[in-house]
Parts: C-alpha cells; structure tokens; sequence
C-alpha cells in the first residue's frame, strides 16, 4: 500500500514538473514575444491543458490529499475545450480560468506544506510562502483580466515564470520528502 501510495505521488509530482516546465516556456515566449497571435498560443495551450486534464482525471483517487487531481484535472480538461472552441476568448477567459487554477493548485500545496510542518520537515515554510505568492497572482489575473493584449501577454507571461518556479521549487521539496509523505498517506 505505502509503495502504490509513493509510487501515484511520484507520478503526481512528475506530471506537475512536467506542466511547471511547459508554464515556464511559454510564459518565456510569450515575454520574448508579446505580439504573436494569442490564437496561436491558445491553441497550443489548449492542447496542453487538455493532455493534462485527461491525465489528471484518469489519475485522480478517493484520498483526501489527492482529492484535487481531479478538481485540477476537469479545469484544465474545460478550460482546453474552451480554447479549442473560443480561441479570441483567450484575452479574457484565460486570466481568470488561470487565475483559478493558480489558487487551486496552490492551496493544494499548502496543505501538503502543512503536512510537512507537522513532520518537522524544515522546508515547509518556504513552500508554504511561494504558495502564498502563486496565489497572489492568482487573485491579480482573476481581478484583472482586461488589460490590453500587449499588456496581457507580457504579465501573463511573467506570472508563468513566476508560477512556474515557485510550482517547481515547491515539488522539488515535495519529492525529497516524497517518503514521508506517503508514510503519512498511506
């Protein structure tokens, strides 16, 4: 049971880096390139997000902790829908539905980081604080999604990278602590 339990949170946070990584190379592009067709990019992001939804969904489980696969899964099966179907509606559609996910996905990791913090583990509070700053930009997307498309495009791309780092540090000190997590979990 402990190794089927570490084995599906090792694939969790394998996927997770995976999907930080991919939020990290476009925001990349989308600061480098402010001007390229948000048509493009959602297409492309829609196609992302539906491969992650899809995989999410099909991983999701009973367990309390890893009850939000399946909350993170079915927002980013829809929202790739959405793209496919809408992809003008990425100006306005994309902050918010982002923004939702940021908080989704972070509360998530808070929890984990609480977890953390009841074990001793020393590293929790830095997850805990990067948690707290996607969420941060989370808020700000969902406050603000009618800012001029230059504009949108390079602060949607710097909160990416700022998503996506804080996403990856966070599962960095989830995965050296991926044992007593599942300990905890099992």
């Amino acid at each position: 049971m402990k190794f089927n339990m570490l084995k599906k949170f090792n694939s969790f946070i394998n996927m997770s880096i995976i999907t930080a990584i991919l939020f990290l190379l476009l925001g990349g592009v989308i600061v480098i390139f402010p001007s390229t067709s948000l048509k493009i990019i959602s297409y492309f992001l829609a196609l992302i997000l539906i491969i992650i939804g899809i995989s999410l969904i099909l991983k999701s489980t009973s367990s309390f902790v890893f009850s939000d696969f399946i909350t993170s899964g079915i927002l980013s099966l829809l929202l790739g829908i959405i793209l496919l179907i809408y992809p003008k509606m990425l100006n306005i559609i994309i902050p918010i539905i982002t923004g939702v996910w940021f908080i989704v996905s972070s509360i998530f990791k808070i929890r984990l980081s609480l977890v953390l913090k009841k074990y001793g583990v020393s590293s929790w509070l830095w997850a805990i604080i990067l948690s707290i700053l996607t969420i941060i930009c989370g808020v700000l997307l969902i406050i603000n999604p009618n800012i001029g498309a230059l504009m949108f495009t390079t602060i949607l791309g710097m909160l990416f990278i700022v998503y996506s780092i804080s996403d990856i540090i966070d599962l960095i000190i989830f995965k050296k602590n991926a044992n007593t997590i599942a300990k905890i979990f099992k």
